[in-house]
């Protein structure tokens, strides 16, 4: 208790975090995060807990990815639940789902990352190909070479939202988006960032895969130097039909922050 007091008088939260916080342990909370992101309405989530293999489990849903190009497993992740972390190389590794599905036009993705990229690359997003470059891809965060992050879907033309700040200092940053009939939104930090697109309800229809750490960028805004993301990801979730709050995308921060490693 005395680890969270301490925190909290030195830390400023959102004022949900100041009023919760308060009424549980320091276990009790890093611990709830798991299961928020379960009760957001996330569908699949991959944590990268493994320590060998070629199979990353998902905490919900069915749909286990598959490690591609020997990521560096068993890295030290952004929370203390315990979390880890995969390192990719930025040029031969990432992660791709193993089910094909149809391309869902409501739905969040969240990713936590670790960088200082100057070349760019995919976050998370969805492709028509399992492995290689996709044809089709779009739903996608991305980074740029100057480390912005960017969201963006393909309604029938390239819709984005880009950060007005860089993420590529090397600590760790929480990056999540949402598409729904109440348009698009990007998130950083907790933080709604950019400008949300209220008009734009609809990405581009085709069938494919989570992709995390490569796929293909062509044409899209501010294009990076690499498809290949060069640095750490980790706590990878997607919520398919749901376009999960803001105010709940702020909660899973804080108490990321507070849990930070």
């Amino acid at each position: 208790m005395s680890r969270l007091i301490a925190i909290l008088g030195i830390l400023v939260f959102s004022q949900w975090a100041q009023a919760q916080f308060l009424n549980f342990t320091s276990e009790q909370v890093c611990n709830s995060y798991q299961g928020l992101v379960k009760s957001y309405g996330f569908t699949e989530y991959w944590r990268f807990l493994e320590t060998s293999g070629t199979t990353a489990a998902t905490m919900v849903g069915t749909d286990t990815g598959t490690y591609v190009g020997s990521p560096t497993l068993d890295q030290v992740g952004p929370l203390v639940m315990p979390s880890k972390s995969i390192t990719l190389n930025g040029s031969s590794q990432y992660v791709t789902s193993n089910t094909s599905m149809t391309g869902p036009q409501v739905f969040t993705l969240l990713i936590w990352f670790k960088t200082t990229t100057a070349r760019g690359g995919k976050l998370i997003g969805f492709g028509n190909a399992k492995t290689g470059n996709s044809s089709n891809y779009d739903r996608h965060i991305y980074m740029t070479n100057a480390g912005t992050v960017v969201f963006g879907v393909y309604p029938g033309a390239v819709k984005t939202i880009v950060s007005p700040l860089a993420y590529n200092d090397g600590k760790w940053h929480m990056a999540a988006a949402s598409l729904s009939a109440a348009g698009m939104y990007l998130y950083v930090d907790g933080a709604s960032v950019g400008t949300p697109l209220l008009t734009v309800t609809s990405a581009q229809s085709y069938s494919g895969y989570w992709r995390m750490g490569e796929d293909n960028l062509n044409g899209w805004t501010s294009s990076p130097t690499s498809f290949y993301f060069a640095g750490s990801i980790a706590e990878a979730a997607v919520a398919v039909g749901a376009a999960v709050a803001g105010t709940d995308i702020q909660r899973l921060y804080d108490i990321g922050k507070f849990c930070h490693n």
